[in-house]
């Protein structure tokens, strides 16, 4: 899924602007937080809710990943079943 390896591809981009000090930990999390959740929702918008969800679950999976400190902040939007 091209859309889901875009996710990849930003938290990847975002990890290395973590490692080099060009970003924090939170400033990486809320780039793929904001860029997954677009791509879910417009795939929402077109009637893919099986490819939203997907997207959203890899995104809280990266965001966690670049900040641990996010996953006990709030409840994700796929643990909430709230759409991403």
């Amino acid at each position: 899924m091209m859309l889901i390896r875009h996710v990849h591809r930003v938290a990847a981009s975002q990890a290395a602007r973590v490692a080099s000090g060009d970003a924090t930990a939170a400033q990486a999390c809320a780039a793929v937080i904001r860029h997954g959740t677009s791509l879910a929702v417009t795939a929402h918008y077109f009637g893919a809710d099986d490819i939203a969800d997907a997207i959203a679950a890899v995104t809280d999976r990266e965001a966690a990943r670049l900040n641990p400190a996010w996953c006990d902040a709030e409840p994700s939007a796929v643990a909430a079943g709230e759409p991403a």
